[in-house]
């Protein structure tokens, strides 16, 4: 095998590596599975197939002709999970020094007659002027908001159609400012889906029917 092409093999071999790895691995992972993608390369006779995402996903590198012996495994990343009580150790309705307690949240400063502050999450850091949810002097954590690569265990996160979300929460209500259902064996919380014109999914949030933070 010629120089060149042994290189871009073990290039290939280490990107499948890197992206199987999970970021945060102490995060709760989704158990359904989603954004699966398959993508085959072949390089000097050899193939590389990588399986990325999804539960149990997992990325082989082999020869074409390797029926049996050894392969070496990489469990890939999923996506983090948002709800059905909050996100990872982060639990709806706890206090202000066990949600920080957690690692998961940064919590901002309260002031004299405030009723809510903002939250950011560590490990998805909120856009300026944006928040990560809301935690309420009187209820604890009251809300926490989607990020980019999070899906409900059902499998909805943004940018899913509004029919998507139909279909996996048969019991979908529409309200003023979007779409909500009670969270299923986790009494007074709800899921909220905020929809754009396009009719996907463009805020999520799992909160307490309680909360007192925003309408």
């Amino acid at each position: 095998m010629a120089d060149d092409e042994l290189g871009a093999l073990l290039t290939l071999a280490r990107t499948a590596q890197d992206r199987a790895t999970p970021v945060n691995p102490g995060l709760v992972r989704r158990s359904g599975a989603q954004r699966r993608h398959r993508r085959t390369a072949a390089i000097g006779g050899l193939a590389a197939a990588v399986l990325i995402g999804g539960a149990g996903a997992t990325a082989w590198l082999a020869s074409p002709d390797d029926h049996g012996g050894d392969k070496d495994q990489v469990v890939a990343a999923e996506a983090d999970v948002l709800g059905p009580d909050g996100y990872g150790d982060l639990k709806l309705g706890m206090g202000l020094d066990e949600a920080e307690a957690t690692g998961v949240v940064d919590i901002g400063g309260g002031g004299p007659g405030q009723t809510c502050r903002t939250m950011s999450l560590t490990a998805h850091p909120p856009a300026r002027n944006t928040t990560s949810g809301y935690y309420s002097e009187k209820y604890g954590v009251a809300a926490v908001f989607a990020a980019d690569d999070m899906e409900t265990p059902e499998g909805i996160g943004l940018g899913s159609t509004l029919d998507q979300v139909r279909a996996a929460y048969p019991g979908l209500e529409s309200g003023v400012n979007g779409y909500s259902i009670a969270v299923d064996g986790q009494p007074g919380v709800s899921y909220y889906f905020g929809v754009a014109e396009d009719s996907r999914v463009e805020s999520l949030a799992v909160e307490l029917d309680s909360q007192d933070c925003f309408g």
